[in-house]
This record gives C-alpha cells, sequence and structure tokens, in this order.
C-alpha cells in the first residue's frame, strides 16, 4: 500500500473513532441530564392529558383521539410502555421514555444529518446539542415532542436522499417514516409530507425520467395505504387547526407570529429558563450568531430549501392553533437544523466558529443551570405548583370536591392527578361555561366552591372576572396565589405592552357561604 494511502485510511481510522467518543460522550451527557431528577417540574395540563389517554383501554383511547387533534400512535406507545413493570410513578416513567426517545434520536442523527460533516463542525454540534435548554426543557416531558425529534429527521433525512437520488429503497423507507410521523403527530408530518412532494414535483418536471416519478410516487402510495383508516380524523384535525385563531397575546395574528417567532429563536438557544443577566448576554450572542447565519447563506446549503418549507408549514400550522409560548415546542423537531445552518457558517472561519459557539455553550449552560434551579421560566405554565393547588383543595376532606377550572386562559387539568376521581369540575373555555361556572352558587347554596384561573384573563368577556363577581355577591371569598413572577418576568411583560402585569400566575378563589338558615314559623 502506497505511504498516502496508508495515511489516508489511518486519518479515517481517527476521525471514526474520534466521532465515535464525540458521540458517546454526547449520550453520556444526555443521560445524566435528562434522567436526573426526573419529578424536578411539576406535572401539568398536557402531560396529565397524555397520561389519562394511556390510562384509557385500547379501543377507548383510539376514540378519545377522533375528535382531537392529536393521532394515536405516542398514546398507545405510552400506554405500552406504561405497562412494563418500571419502578416510579406514571408520570417519572413517561418522562423516561421521552428522555429515552431523545437519546435514540441523537443516534439517528449521528448516522445521517452529522456525518458529512467535519470533525470539528460534528463536536460542536454534538456540546451544543448535550447542553441544549431547549431539548432539556422539552426532551423530558410526557409528551410526543421527543418521539417528534426522532422521525422528522429522519423522514426529511430518507426524503431528500429519495428525491436527490431517485432511490426507490430509500423512497419505500421515507414513505415507511413519515407514515410514523403522521400516526404522532399531525403538524411534522404533513409539513415532511409538502416539502418533500414539492421537491419530488420539482426533480420530475425538471428531469422527467421514470425514477424520479417513482421516488415521488411510492412514498404517497405507502402513506395513502397506510393512513386510510385515519383520514377522516386528519380531515377534522386540519379543519380544526385552520378555523382556529390561537390565544393573541400581542393583539393579532401578525404581531403574535413576530413574537412567536422571536420566542422560538430566545428558546432555541438561551432557553426558556433565565437568569436576571441573560438578557446582557443575547446581543453579543446575536451578533455571533447572525455573522454565522450570514455565512452559512453564502451560498445555502443544498437541503436548505427543503427544511425551509418545513418550518414555514409547521410554524403556519402551529400559531394558528398555540399561543407565543408554546410554539418552540411544536417546533423542536427543526433544532437539529438550526444548528446544523449555524455551524456551516463556521466552516472557513475556525477563529469565529469557536467564539460564537463557546460563547453559545456557556449561554446554554447557564439556561441549565437555571432550569436546575426552578426559578426564572418565561412560561409558567411548566412550573405552576398543581400538586400544591391540589392540596389546598383536597384539604377540606371532601368526598366530592366541587371545582372550576379556567380553560380558555391556562391548563391546570394536572390538578387532577391528586384530586378524588369523584371531584365534580366544570370547564371554563366558553361563555355558556362560564355562565353555569358563575350560577353555582346560586344553584347550591351550601355548597362549598373552588376557582383556579389564570390572573391574566383574554376570554372574550372576561369571564374569571365575572365568576368573582357573581360569588363575591353571594359572600366574601378566599384567596389563595401560586407561581410568582419574577421581577425579570414582570420587566418583559411590561415591555410586552401589560401595563399592571400580575405578580402571580394562578389564583385559587375558595368559596364557603354559611349554611343557609330556614325561617322562623
Amino acid at each position: 500500500m502506497p505511504i498516502d494511502e496508508h495515511l489516508t485510511a489511518r486519518s479515517r481510522l481517527v476521525a471514526r473513532r474520534s466521532s465515535l467518543i464525540a458521540c458517546l460522550t454526547c449520550l453520556a451527557l444526555q443521560a445524566l441530564l435528562l434522567f436526573s431528577d426526573l419529578g424536578h417540574l411539576p406535572a401539568w395540563g398536557d402531560e396529565y392529558a397524555s397520561l389519562q389517554r394511556a390510562g384509557l383501554a385500547p379501543a377507548a383511547l383510539v376514540e378519545s383521539l377522533r375528535t382531537n387533534v392529536h393521532p394515536p400512535l405516542y398514546s398507545v406507545l405510552l400506554r405500552a410502555w406504561l405497562a412494563l413493570p418500571l419502578p416510579g410513578t406514571p408520570l417519572l416513567r413517561a418522562r423516561a421514555l421521552s428522555a429515552l426517545l431523545v437519546l435514540v434520536a441523537t443516534v439517528v442523527l449521528a448516522g445521517t444529518w452529522l456525518r458529512p460533516l467535519a470533525p470539528p463542525c460534528r463536536h460542536w454540534f454534538l456540546a451544543l446539542w448535550a447542553t441544549s435548554p431547549a431539548l432539556l426543557l422539552y426532551g423530558r416531558m410526557a409528551r410526543s415532542y421527543s418521539l417528534q425529534l426522532l422521525l422528522a429527521p429522519l423522514a426529511l433525512w430518507l426524503g431528500w436522499r429519495a428525491v436527490r437520488h431517485a432511490e426507490a429503497r430509500t423512497a419505500l423507507a421515507y414513505g415507511g417514516v413519515v407514515t410514523l410521523l403522521l400516526y404522532v403527530h399531525y403538524l411534522p408530518g404533513l409539513a415532511v409530507l409538502a416539502a418533500v412532494g414539492a421537491a419530488g414535483l420539482l426533480r420530475l418536471w425538471q428531469q422527467r425520467d421514470a425514477a424520479a416519478a417513482r421516488a415521488l410516487g411510492l412514498p404517497l402510495v405507502i402513506v395513502g395505504v397506510a393512513y386510510l383508516p385515519w383520514l377522516p380524523e386528519l380531515d377534522s384535525a386540519v379543519t380544526r387547526v385552520s378555523h382556529g385563531t390561537g390565544l393573541h397575546v400581542f393583539g393579532d395574528a401578525w404581531r403574535d407570529a413576530a413574537g412567536a417567532l422571536l420566542y422560538t429563536a430566545l428558546a432555541f438557544t438561551a432557553g426558556e429558563v433565565w437568569w436576571w443577566w441573560t438578557p446582557l448576554a443575547l446581543p453579543p450572542l446575536a451578533v455571533l450568531l447572525g455573522a454565522l447565519l450570514w455565512r452559512a447563506l453564502r451560498p445555502p446549503p443544498a437541503w436548505l430549501g427543503l427544511v425551509a418549507v418545513v418550518a414555514v408549514v409547521a410554524f403556519a400550522g402551529a400559531t394558528r392553533w398555540v399561543s407565543v409560548g408554546f410554539v418552540a415546542a411544536r417546533l423542536l423537531f427543526l433544532l437539529p437544523f438550526a444548528l446544523l445552518l449555524l455551524l456551516r457558517g463556521g466552516t472557513g472561519a475556525p477563529r469565529l466558529r469557536a467564539v460564537a459557539c463557546g460563547t453559545w455553550l456557556a449561554v446554554s449552560l447557564a439556561g441549565v443551570a437555571a432550569y436546575a434551579s426552578g426559578r426564572g421560566f418565561l412560561n409558567q405554565a411548566y412550573v405552576i405548583p398543581a400538586d400544591a393547588i391540589a392540596a389546598a383543595v383536597a384539604g377540606r376532606g371532601e368526598p366530592a370536591p366541587r371545582l372550576v377550572l379556567d380553560h380558555y386562559n391556562i391548563n391546570l387539568s394536572a390538578v387532577l392527578l391528586d384530586l378524588p376521581a369523584t371531584t365534580r369540575v366544570v370547564w371554563v373555555s366558553d361563555a355558556a361555561s362560564a355562565a353555569r361556572a358563575a350560577d353555582w352558587p346560586r344553584a347550591e347554596p351550601d355548597a362549598h366552591l373552588w376557582f383556579a384561573h389564570s390572573l391574566h384573563d383574554a376570554s372574550p368577556q372576561q369571564w374569571n372576572r365575572a365568576i368573582e363577581r357573581a360569588w363575591q355577591a353571594r359572600c366574601p371569598i378566599v384567596r389563595q396565589r401560586f407561581a410568582p413572577y419574577s421581577d425579570l418576568e414582570r420587566t418583559l411583560m411590561r415591555v410586552a405592552g401589560r401595563r399592571e402585569p400580575p405578580t402571580h400566575a394562578v389564583e385559587l378563589i375558595e368559596l364557603r357561604c354559611p349554611p343557609q338558615r330556614e325561617p322562623a314559623a
């Protein structure tokens, strides 16, 4: 063997060993962060919904999702996982499943999108990936985010290769993976289908060959046949989302979309848990990442058009259904591509890459530490002490507590995890349910009532205030407040246009009227 070939083979072996060590180090660090103290955050409403569905019989589980915006695969998987003889509460075991799926996603990314990267870029990717505050926050929730993160990049990788190389076997694999993704969540599944389909049509128009037609048609046949039983539910979900408007935080859809874009960018870089000084670190970080982005787009990577279509479709769908603070979670599967794009900007500029990625890594580690501290969450929905609220309600020892839950402004359903199954609940989500809640003290004059609600009421007719006034007219009420906002959070609210930000996220109102006495004869 010639000396130069020997050196090339040796360098390849060293590169493979380096990549393996970097990947194993990343997995070890991720496992440490993801599996440590899975009960660190209280359960929140969407996790409660996941556990409730997973507790149903298979037929009832599928039936419960026919009028929902979620397909059944994640719930079926979670149900099977919870049936295993593993230690811990259902919530902790559900979070452990999500953490495990993140580790699998890391392995899949290393074997697909990271393979073409030079070792320095691959190492920076794994370092930023392992310490991502967004991945730590969402990757261990009892939700389908981790499973989407596993399947969506894999589907995009297979779809991109099927279109570029017109490989029938790759097209078949893409069809199978994107079908699974559609059964996990409509949003990434439809976005990937739209992007790969558009890329396939473009290639077919340019080359007009049978191979391109097969690469485009085979996946559609697979998806069409495999998804036929669930097609009416998909149509219903798309119709509901297309007619939805989300909960406007900044007054209208355009400003909310801008706010959601900014919030998602902050979540993907600095995370959603901040120290008081975090805003001071954001301008220099933004300048450095902007420089990387500028270089990355000159010229853009070949896959950027495909991912851009996915991002636009997914962002449009997410902002139609959820408010500003919840869009980042729905787009978590795009995080690997944000990292890949920015790291591409460091190619040929190792000093810029080292400074930018080093700064980013420091901010990420600060976000991880802030998450561990449990304070400074920008989205209080994730840290509302549902168990403490439930303890206050259950402390009276009543066998069937009567509870009103604000379900328009906030999801407080996790409170029910620690309350008796006999609890009577009125969910305030429209004018009719608000009127029923306001009338409850008159309908049951001797009842002991509770009302848990957000202190930011964005409902059309200020339903929370109307319920409170109706209760106060009956007899005095007692208030308890939970999840206090930090000074930083209240300052950010003022910047967002709220003149008098609330001091807490949630209020619990107690109404205990004295028994009605019979009139004297």
